[in-house]
């Protein structure tokens, strides 16, 4: 979700996404008002880099809900933008759930809707502040979603834990085919009846070549679900990079811990945020999986690359948004 400080963190804020010597830049921090500094118990999460240059986050405001702040790099905190009683869609909206980049221009929002186990998948346009309804979902965790459609995957909450499911216009389905990955063969989308024989997968980010990269922790079969968040924080985590059709994923690398992941624009990286065994950044090779930590130190968690993917913006600590940038593909 990722080397947490809390089960609950990982639980409210998942990665979407959406996904080289590093100077980390500022640590900048959003408060109450248009512009402060940020209380140390108050937590952000779900940054998302846009094409005018902000980078929108979800503050929490208490703890049933969040309002929706951003800031620039360079900036001395955020400001509010909207919150969820501004969202204009087809339910009430009750609390946001997660951002991601529906397109250059527009940011995609998920709202719960109030007193419903389903969300509304939206489209804000930076340009025209108005609102796109995308489509109606039940809960979800996450969405990788092809630039302004409703087509993808999405990360999905079921009875036996955390699985991927296809979305084609709007509608979640499920994979009928097994899909395999070191060894071990089950169903991507899960099996509500049969937890023994699924995995915990999580994180579908698109690459810009239309595949995606997920994580997945084979070594949970037979372990769903899972109650005790220790035992997920054991798992190994395989990051996968798949073609949607092939009976196999390829394996990129593993991790000892569930991170964070984005891709780089170009697709050439995969970043993935650490949050324990000091923290940091990980830069992958998304073709070898040469892996070079290029931040150190820092508790770090759900990293969005700007639009000219030269710099990274991040959660640090829960609770502050920091902006780094990013050394050559040489260094």
């Amino acid at each position: 979700m990722r080397g947490r400080v809390t089960a609950q963190f990982v639980r409210k804020s998942v990665a979407l996404v959406a996904l080289p010597v590093v100077v980390v830049v500022l640590l900048t921090t959003a408060g109450c008002g248009t512009l402060s500094n940020l209380v140390s118990s108050t937590s952000i999460s779900q940054p998302v880099w846009m094409s005018d240059g902000w980078v929108y986050y979800l503050r929490e405001v208490n703890s049933e809900g969040h309002e929706l702040w951003r800031q620039r790099k360079g900036q001395e905190g955020g400001e509010r933008f909207l919150r969820a009683e501004d969202i204009v869609g087809a339910c009430d909206t009750e609390d946001f759930s997660f951002l991601f980049r529906a397109t250059n221009d527009d940011l995609g929002i998920a709202a719960q809707c109030s007193g419903r186990s389903r969300l509304e998948l939206t489209k804000y346009s930076l340009k025209r502040k108005d609102f796109t309804h995308i489509a109606s979902t039940p809960f979800l965790g996450g969405a990788a979603l092809d630039p302004g459609t409703a087509t993808g995957y999405v990360e999905l909450f079921t009875g036996c834990g955390t699985a991927i499911k296809p979305i084609r216009d709007g509608v979640v389905g499920e994979f009928t085919e097994p899909i395999t990955v070191a060894g071990k063969s089950w169903l991507l989308s899960g099996k509500q009846q049969d937890c023994k024989s699924v995995a915990e997968s999580k994180s579908p980010v698109l690459a810009p070549d239309g595949s995606v990269f997920f994580l997945t922790a084979p070594g949970s079969i037979g372990k769903l679900p899972i109650t005790d968040p220790d035992t997920e924080d054991n798992l190994e985590w395989y990051l996968c990079s798949w073609d949607g059709h092939s009976t196999t994923a390829r394996v990129v690398t593993k991790f000892p811990d569930l991170v964070y992941v984005a891709v780089s624009p170009d697709g050439r990286f995969v970043f993935a945020t650490v949050g324990t065994g000091g923290g940091g950044v990980l830069r992958i090779d998304a073709t070898t999986g040469k892996t070079v930590k290029i931040i150190k130190g820092q508790q770090i968690y759900q990293p969005s690359f700007s639009p000219d993917g030269n710099h990274l913006a991040y959660v640090s600590d829960m609770g502050h948004i920091r902006f780094a940038s990013l050394p050559s593909a040489t260094s």
